[in-house]
């Protein structure tokens, strides 16, 4: 996850969504879903907590935003937090 604090400085946050380092590796290096969008997708954190905070698990979090399912509502311009 990319952002950007109130003072302008870029911030990214990486975390491994499996826990295990081999689970991770042979995600990234089996999964079609993951070939095909190796950055994944880009999701507003405010959808990704309301939907955690309605008990949605981390693992379904992480399908539904690789889907595309928490986008932002505006397009994101990746330059902006370079």
């Amino acid at each position: 996850m990319y952002y950007a604090d109130p003072d302008g400085n870029s911030v990214e946050l990486v975390v491994d969504n499996f826990g295990d380092w081999g689970k991770s590796g042979h995600f990234m290096r089996t999964s079609p879903k993951f070939g095909a969008q190796p950055m994944g997708s880009y999701a507003d954190p405010e959808q990704v907590l309301a939907a955690r905070a309605a008990g949605v698990t981390a693992a379904e979090i992480h399908d539904r935003a690789y889907s595309g399912e928490f986008s932002p509502a505006e397009p994101v311009d990746p330059r902006i937090l370079m």
